[in-house]
């Protein structure tokens, strides 16, 4: 296996002490930064090789005596973390505290993106078994792909009937999963299995004020936008055919199934120009507003996506304004969600990687 320059580097810093590494790492171009940090933040909280699904033919023992390399050099350091990683004190220390979190979020968002089921492989068969019942085979085939050998040879059995031979056959075709898809169906399996490990509430069935408790709804959202989330990759015609049947028995669901296709945490994948037509229709303080409190990966998005000019603006809007409600926050992010929501509707919404 050859080792990108990104991988050599990490493996370089992964060997000095803090001090040493973050001295390396001052006047990196941040893109180039964040790349690093990824690669790190990917071999201190796991195995160094690729996906089971995409690793290389020949790649396992070269990847499994990288591993055994980079275990060994930074066993030492684990032990004296105390709660702080290898690489936020590099980071800390290279570029400051504030740029450092950023930067370490950016550089996980990154290792997320490239591999979504990362965290995942270390579930039991049975737990995925019970994440992935009453899913679509294609679904099913997917995860199969993502896992070791072993594992699926032993989660296959564990498959409800109907759907085992078919994600069976589905592996054996080579379709290619976009890799929104992929991410979409890893977040659903992750939601479920950390669903078995939450306690059953105690107590009989729920009544209806408990059913539609602040909680209950959280719950019943969060399933809805699980689901969105797999339509969303469907075509528009497929797509409106199935909403329209769903709004025939609830009207409500139907409308909540649309909202949750686009919600504003969906920004930071938002194709550039579908965004910069969204944000042509909003005004510097509807801006301002808007990004308020947002997460940085949104505002990093967002202010590469405007002229300088716009930015100016927003600088000016943010000092002069008075401590908003949260209504009027929400009402702006609403107003460029609900364009983004305007493009989907029509199929013409794109999002990063798909």
């Amino acid at each position: 296996m050859t080792l990108s320059n990104t991988r050599k580097a990490a493996l370089l810093l992964a060997s000095l002490d803090p001090g040493a590494a973050a001295e390396l790492l001052k006047g990196v171009r941040p893109d180039l930064l964040t790349e690093i940090a990824s690669e790190m933040v990917r071999m201190e909280t796991g195995p160094v090789e690729d996906s089971p699904g995409r690793a290389a033919t020949g790649a396992a023992g070269t990847d499994e005596h990288l591993r055994d390399f980079y275990t060994a050099l930074c066993k030492p350091r684990r032990q004296q973390a105390s709660g702080q990683t290898f690489v936020k004190r590099v980071l800390e220390s290279a570029i400051g505290k504030q740029r450092s979190e950023e930067v370490f979020g950016q550089a996980r968002r990154m290792l997320d993106l490239r591999d979504p089921f990362r965290s995942l492989r270390d579930s039991p068969a049975e737990e995925f078994a019970q994440a992935l019942t009453g899913e679509h085979p294609q679904v099913a085939a997917v995860v199969l792909l993502e896992l070791a050998p072993e594992k699926s040879a032993a989660l296959i059995p564990l498959l409800e009937e109907s759907v085992r031979q078919d994600a069976v056959y589905r592996m054996t075709c080579g379709e290619s999963v976009s890799p929104e898809a992929r991410a979409r169906i890893a977040a659903i399996v992750r939601s479920r299995i950390e669903a078995l490990h939450k306690p059953a509430a105690p107590g009989a069935a729920p009544t209806a004020a408990a059913a539609t408790s602040p909680a209950a709804k959280a719950r019943m959202d969060a399933h809805l936008r699980r689901v969105a989330l797999l339509m969303r990759n469907l075509s528009t015609e497929l797509r409106d055919n199935l909403v329209k049947g769903i709004s025939a028995q609830n009207a409500d669901v139907a409308k909540n199934l649309l909202d949750m296709m686009v919600v504003w945490e969906d920004l930071p994948l938002v194709d550039e120009r579908n965004l910069q037509a969204a944000l042509r229709n909003v005004d510097a303080r509807k801006l301002a507003l808007a990004l308020l409190g947002a997460d940085a990966g949104i505002t990093n998005k967002v202010r590469s996506n405007i002229s300088e000019r716009a930015r100016a603006m927003i600088e000016e809007e943010t000092q002069l304004m008075k401590k908003p409600k949260a209504e009027e926050i929400e009402e702006a992010r609403e107003t460029i969600v609900q364009y983004l929501r305007q493009l989907n509707a029509t199929g013409e919404l794109r999002f990063e990687g798909k």
